[in-house]
């Protein structure tokens, strides 16, 4: 869940060398909106998505998006019980690739994954058009939750 271990420590620390000024402004609206559909996952699990994707040249607004709608704002099995809260590696012809663990070093594997895949850079058209999701409504869904971050 959202347990500590050694080794997920370590990808925090690399990751507070990004941004250790703490939780400003666009970080807080994240958060609020997460608590505000009742997410359990905490601000420091959060914020550590967010100082990830700024860390890799991704687009955070887009990854926390499709984080909150793959996992149903982390209230998914596959967030709470196996580290995944994007669905990534779950498709429906089964699982692919290991993407299960400690919620941190799953993040940043992931994270990395998109990077290499072009993923999270630009907007959901992109991702979708990328091949991440080709069902239509998952781009008008992203840019919805996009849209509520800017709300709170």
């Amino acid at each position: 869940k959202g347990n500590i271990t050694k080794e997920s420590d370590k990808v925090i620390k690399r990751t507070r060398k990004v941004k250790s000024v703490g939780i400003d402004a666009k970080i807080d609206s994240f958060v609020k909106g997460y608590k505000k559909y009742g997410s359990p996952l905490t601000t420091k699990q959060i914020t550590f998505v967010y100082n990830e994707s700024v860390k890799m040249g991704l687009k955070p607004d887009l990854v926390l998006a499709v984080m909150a709608l793959e996992s149903g704002w982390g209230k998914s099995h596959y967030c709470q019980m196996r580290g995944n809260c994007f669905g990534y590696g779950y498709t429906d012809s089964g699982k692919v690739g290991n993407y299960e663990g400690d919620f941190y070093i799953v993040t940043e594997k992931i994270l990395n994954a998109y990077k290499k895949q072009g993923y999270g850079i630009r907007d959901a058209q992109t991702m979708a058009s990328r091949g991440y999701n080709f069902n239509p409504s998952w781009v008008i869904k992203i840019d919805h939750i996009q849209g509520l971050f800017i709300n709170y």
